[in-house]
Protein backbone atom coordinates (compact mmCIF):
# COMPACT_ATOMS: atom_id res chain seq x y z
CA UNK A 1 0.00 0.00 0.00
CA UNK A 2 1.31 3.49 -0.77
CA UNK A 3 2.48 5.94 1.97
CA UNK A 4 0.15 8.54 2.84
CA UNK A 5 0.97 11.88 -0.15
CA UNK A 6 -0.24 15.38 1.10
CA UNK A 7 -0.48 16.36 -2.21
CA UNK A 8 -2.67 13.43 -3.53
CA UNK A 9 -4.81 14.40 -0.21
CA UNK A 10 -4.94 17.81 -1.25
CA UNK A 11 -6.26 17.04 -4.40
CA UNK A 12 -9.32 15.05 -2.67
CA UNK A 13 -10.73 18.64 -0.99
CA UNK A 14 -11.77 22.13 -1.98
CA UNK A 15 -8.69 23.92 -0.31
CA UNK A 16 -6.79 26.08 -2.57
CA UNK A 17 -3.16 26.28 -2.85
CA UNK A 18 -0.87 29.35 -3.47
CA UNK A 19 2.89 29.77 -3.02
CA UNK A 20 3.61 33.59 -1.68
CA UNK A 21 6.71 34.85 0.12
CA UNK A 22 5.31 34.94 4.03
CA UNK A 23 8.00 36.41 5.60
CA UNK A 24 9.51 34.01 8.04
CA UNK A 25 6.38 31.43 7.77
CA UNK A 26 6.32 28.32 6.45
CA UNK A 27 2.82 27.96 5.97
CA UNK A 28 -0.75 29.67 6.42
CA UNK A 29 -3.98 27.61 6.77
CA UNK A 30 -7.19 29.90 7.04
CA UNK A 31 -10.94 29.59 6.39
CA UNK A 32 -12.93 32.25 4.92
CA UNK A 33 -16.68 31.62 5.09
CA UNK A 34 -17.09 27.85 3.71
CA UNK A 35 -13.60 28.36 1.74
CA UNK A 36 -10.23 26.88 3.28
CA UNK A 37 -6.92 28.08 1.89
CA UNK A 38 -3.39 27.26 2.56
CA UNK A 39 -0.51 29.33 1.73
CA UNK A 40 3.28 28.03 1.84
CA UNK A 41 6.09 29.89 1.64
CA UNK A 42 7.28 30.08 -1.82
CA UNK A 43 11.17 29.42 -0.91
CA UNK A 44 10.64 26.09 0.92
CA UNK A 45 12.61 23.05 -0.79
CA UNK A 46 10.56 19.82 -2.29
CA UNK A 47 10.55 18.31 1.57
CA UNK A 48 9.90 20.81 3.63
CA UNK A 49 6.91 21.93 0.97
CA UNK A 50 5.45 18.40 1.56
CA UNK A 51 6.10 18.70 5.61
CA UNK A 52 4.21 22.14 5.57
CA UNK A 53 1.28 20.92 3.39
CA UNK A 54 0.82 17.89 5.39
CA UNK A 55 0.56 20.15 8.61
CA UNK A 56 -1.46 22.52 6.92
CA UNK A 57 -3.81 19.86 5.81
CA UNK A 58 -4.48 18.65 9.45
CA UNK A 59 -5.15 21.90 10.58
CA UNK A 60 -7.65 21.94 7.95
CA UNK A 61 -9.75 18.43 8.92
CA UNK A 62 -9.43 19.57 12.79
CA UNK A 63 -10.79 22.90 11.91
CA UNK A 64 -9.44 24.63 14.70
CA UNK A 65 -6.72 27.94 14.02
CA UNK A 66 -6.46 32.28 13.80
CA UNK A 67 -8.50 33.71 14.82
CA UNK A 68 -11.25 31.74 16.45
CA UNK A 69 -8.87 29.94 18.72
CA UNK A 70 -6.69 31.78 21.49
CA UNK A 71 -2.98 31.47 21.53
CA UNK A 72 -2.83 29.31 24.49
CA UNK A 73 -5.04 27.07 22.47
CA UNK A 74 -2.91 27.40 19.28
CA UNK A 75 0.38 26.25 20.97
CA UNK A 76 -1.37 23.48 21.87
CA UNK A 77 -2.81 22.50 18.87
CA UNK A 78 0.62 23.01 16.83
CA UNK A 79 2.03 20.42 18.89
CA UNK A 80 -0.92 18.11 17.84
CA UNK A 81 -0.99 19.04 14.19
CA UNK A 82 2.49 18.47 13.15
CA UNK A 83 2.50 15.04 15.67
CA UNK A 84 -0.46 13.70 12.98
CA UNK A 85 1.06 15.19 10.32
CA UNK A 86 4.62 13.65 11.30
CA UNK A 87 2.89 10.34 12.07
CA UNK A 88 1.16 9.98 8.33
CA UNK A 89 4.44 10.75 6.52
CA UNK A 90 6.25 8.57 8.29
CA UNK A 91 3.82 6.15 9.79
CA UNK A 92 4.83 4.66 13.31
CA UNK A 93 4.96 0.88 12.03
CA UNK A 94 6.86 1.65 9.25
CA UNK A 95 9.32 3.57 11.18
CA UNK A 96 9.68 0.17 13.39
CA UNK A 97 10.15 -1.44 11.00
CA UNK A 98 12.57 0.43 8.98
CA UNK A 99 14.42 0.63 12.29
CA UNK A 100 14.34 -3.33 12.87
CA UNK A 101 15.56 -3.95 9.20
CA UNK A 102 17.96 -1.15 9.34
CA UNK A 103 19.92 -1.95 12.12
CA UNK A 104 21.03 -5.09 11.02
CA UNK A 105 23.68 -3.28 8.82
CA UNK A 106 25.08 -0.67 11.12
CA UNK A 107 23.93 2.63 13.32
CA UNK A 108 21.19 4.55 12.01
CA UNK A 109 20.92 7.95 11.11
CA UNK A 110 18.93 11.05 10.74
CA UNK A 111 19.62 11.46 7.63
CA UNK A 112 18.74 7.39 6.66
CA UNK A 113 15.30 8.17 8.43
CA UNK A 114 15.54 11.46 6.33
CA UNK A 115 15.98 9.53 3.35
CA UNK A 116 13.65 6.38 3.61
CA UNK A 117 10.44 8.72 4.53
CA UNK A 118 11.65 11.48 2.00
CA UNK A 119 11.70 14.10 5.23
CA UNK A 120 14.16 16.83 6.02
CA UNK A 121 16.73 16.61 8.29
CA UNK A 122 14.93 18.61 10.84
CA UNK A 123 11.43 16.53 9.97
CA UNK A 124 13.03 13.49 10.22
CA UNK A 125 15.06 14.18 13.72
CA UNK A 126 11.47 14.84 15.32
CA UNK A 127 10.07 11.41 14.14
CA UNK A 128 12.77 9.93 15.51
CA UNK A 129 12.41 11.72 18.86
CA UNK A 130 8.53 11.47 18.95
CA UNK A 131 9.71 7.02 18.04
CA UNK A 132 12.05 7.33 20.97
CA UNK A 133 9.52 8.69 23.51
CA UNK A 134 7.19 5.78 22.15
CA UNK A 135 9.61 3.23 22.62
CA UNK A 136 12.09 4.63 25.78
CA UNK A 137 13.43 1.53 27.86
CA UNK A 138 12.73 -0.63 24.73
CA UNK A 139 15.85 -2.23 23.21
CA UNK A 140 15.31 -0.92 20.16
CA UNK A 141 15.15 3.04 22.08
CA UNK A 142 16.45 5.41 19.25
CA UNK A 143 17.85 8.77 20.50
CA UNK A 144 20.39 10.68 20.63
CA UNK A 145 19.28 14.11 22.28
CA UNK A 146 21.95 16.42 20.82
CA UNK A 147 20.79 15.45 17.19
CA UNK A 148 17.05 15.93 17.73
CA UNK A 149 14.19 18.95 17.81
CA UNK A 150 12.29 19.19 20.91
CA UNK A 151 8.24 19.21 20.55
CA UNK A 152 6.83 21.93 17.99
CA UNK A 153 7.90 23.25 14.34
CA UNK A 154 10.44 20.36 12.78
CA UNK A 155 11.99 23.87 11.78
CA UNK A 156 12.51 25.42 14.82
CA UNK A 157 15.82 25.36 16.52
CA UNK A 158 15.74 24.41 20.23
CA UNK A 159 18.03 23.21 22.85
CA UNK A 160 16.51 20.01 24.14
CA UNK A 161 18.96 19.93 27.74
CA UNK A 162 20.32 17.06 29.13
CA UNK A 163 17.90 13.65 28.93
CA UNK A 164 18.19 9.81 29.30
CA UNK A 165 19.22 7.81 26.19
CA UNK A 166 17.39 4.62 25.59
CA UNK A 167 19.67 1.75 24.91
CA UNK A 168 19.79 0.39 21.70
CA UNK A 169 19.81 2.13 18.59
CA UNK A 170 20.97 5.59 18.01
CA UNK A 171 20.47 8.36 15.52
CA UNK A 172 24.36 9.22 15.27
CA UNK A 173 25.13 12.73 13.79
CA UNK A 174 24.49 12.55 9.98
CA UNK A 175 27.27 15.17 9.23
Amino acid sequence: MARWNPWRALRETDVDLWFAPLGGRRGIWTRRGEQDEILLEECLGRQERREVLAHELVHHERGIGWPAASAATMELEEDRVWRVALARLAPPAEVTAFLVRRSTVGPITVADLAEEFDLSLAAAARVAHLWSLATAGSERGFVDPETMESEGDPGREVDLGDGAVPHGLRVEDSQ
